[in-house]
């Protein structure tokens, strides 16, 4: 696998673990509006979106105890997966801007950044899995119908987003003399 593959499955894992992790970094009531914005937290309308999947699921106290405490759980691990990601990235980037690059030491800073966000993924979905298995089977077809939805929604913004590319003007010119 060359570096150009590793660094787009580096891209990629990352992008899956932020669609996805949102509701690790905040625990809020179902349905709640308006949270307020915390520093270095994502918009109040990121984490709202991410619990729409539990709208019409009817949860009983108890699940929404257990799925609380699951994502409690998850918290601490995701984070510190999240900033493992981050070092490496940081690396590659200091690595790219040194008189000592070689192909070698980046495409294994790229592995090992890979190997953190795969592990990561891989926890996250463990979670997400046992969240599921708290639902009842009625609540679980909801569920993924919700699912569905948000995912659908997010493309749908992802293709807003590249229509919108064509009319932002390009940056103004860099003089790098």
């Amino acid at each position: 696998m060359n570096i150009k593959n590793k660094s787009v499955l580096a891209i990629a894992v990352a992008m899956m673990i932020g669609s996805v992790s949102a509701p690790v970094f905040a625990v809020a009531e179902q349905g709640q509006k308006d949270v307020p914005m915390k520093e270095g937290r994502m918009p109040p309308k990121a984490h709202h979106d991410q619990w729409k999947v539990f709208e019409g699921l009817d949860l009983t106290q108890d699940q929404k105890d257990k799925i609380k405490d699951l994502i409690k759980d998850g918290r601490d691990s995701q984070r510190d997966a999240f900033k493992d990601g981050m070092k490496y990235n940081k690396e590659l980037r200091e690595l790219s801007a040194s008189d000592d690059y070689s192909k070698d030491k980046a495409e294994g800073i790229a592995e090992d950044g890979a190997k953190v966000l795969t592990k990561a993924a891989v926890e996250r979905a463990e979670v997400d899995n046992k969240i599921y298995n708290v639902l009842t089977a009625e609540q679980k077809v909801k569920y993924k119908e919700n699912l569905k939805k948000r995912d659908d929604a997010f493309k749908e913004r992802l293709d807003k987003m590249k229509d919108r590319k064509g009319d932002v003007p390009p940056p103004p010119p860099v003089d790098l003399r």
